[in-house]
């Protein structure tokens, strides 16, 4: 899925839109070999989102599922809601 879909979603997209995007990202944890697909997929997004689109972001996806990615090393210094 490409950053501006995932940003139209985000702002516009109906309650399916944003169930897929969650049902996407809830996968995150169910096998090795998907976390590690998804965390790298959701990497690349969060870096690329804005603040406030990173907030809203997980909001759909699940703040659980959010926090655990954001954890990681690679990105957790971008994620002023954690400190």
């Amino acid at each position: 899925m490409k950053i501006e879909e995932i940003r139209r979603i985000i702002y516009s997209g109906t309650i399916a839109e944003k169930e897929n995007l969650m049902d996407y990202f809830k996968k995150y944890g169910n096998t090795y070999d998907k976390e590690v697909e998804v965390h790298e997929i959701l990497i690349n997004i969060l870096l690329e989102l804005n603040k406030e689109e990173r907030i809203l972001l997980s909001n759909i996806i699940g703040y659980p599922v959010f926090l655990r990615i954001c954890l990681m090393p690679k990105i957790r210094h971008k994620f002023p809601l954690l400190q």
